[in-house]
C-alpha cells in the first residue's frame, strides 16, 4: 500500500497514539504521503494507546483528539471563499 501512486488523495488526517502498537504503520504512510506531494496531517498523542478516541467521554486526551477530527472535517468540507480557494 505504501507503493501506491498517491495520485490526487484528498487531505488526511492520521491521529495515532504515542503507545500505539501501529505508530510505525501510521508515521510511515504520513511519509508516504507527503512524499507523494499530499496533503497529509500527522498527529502523535502521547501516551495515548489504539482507538483512544473512543474514550472521548473520560479521557480529556480523547475529546481533544475528536475536537481536532471534527476541525479537520470541517476543514476540508467547507465551500472554498476567495481567502481560502484550496477548499474547494
Amino acid at each position: 500500500m505504501l507503493t501506491c501512486a498517491w495520485a490526487d488523495v484528498p487531505p488526511v488526517l492520521i491521529q495515532v497514539g504515542g503507545d500505539e502498537v501501529l505508530r510505525p504503520e501510521a508515521e510511515a504512510l504520513a511519509d508516504a504521503l507527503k512524499a507523494a506531494g499530499a496533503d497529509c496531517e500527522l498527529q502523535v498523542w502521547k501516551g495515548q494507546m489504539h482507538v483512544f478516541q473512543i474514550l472521548n467521554r473520560v479521557l480529556p486526551e480523547a475529546a481533544a483528539a475528536m475536537r481536532d477530527a471534527g476541525r479537520f472535517v470541517r476543514a476540508v468540507t467547507a465551500p472554498a471563499t476567495a481567502e481560502h480557494p484550496e477548499a474547494a
